[in-house]
């Protein structure tokens, strides 16, 4: 899970990743901290990060209705 900033989710965690309220991006940790959110088939710029909202368990389950989900990282951009 998404204990604190900074710690990496251990492999295995399902994340769905949601970028400007576009559909949203399954990914499965590796548990390294990969693999990386990749927007229009590019890396995320940090200069280009607006605000990051973590939702976990139960909140991120309901907002994506799928019941395997872990946690959901919300991004929007500049």
């Amino acid at each position: 899970m998404l204990i604190e900033h900074g710690t990496l989710p251990p492999a295995g965690v399902r994340l769905a990743i949601q970028l400007n309220n576009e559909r949203p991006i399954i990914q499965v940790s590796d548990g390294r901290g990969g693999p990386p959110i990749l927007y229009h088939g590019h890396e995320l710029n940090p200069d280009q990060v607006k605000s990051i909202v973590v939702l976990r368990g139960k909140e991120a389950r309901e907002r994506f209705q799928d019941q395997k989900l872990d946690a959901a990282i919300l991004i929007e951009l500049k």
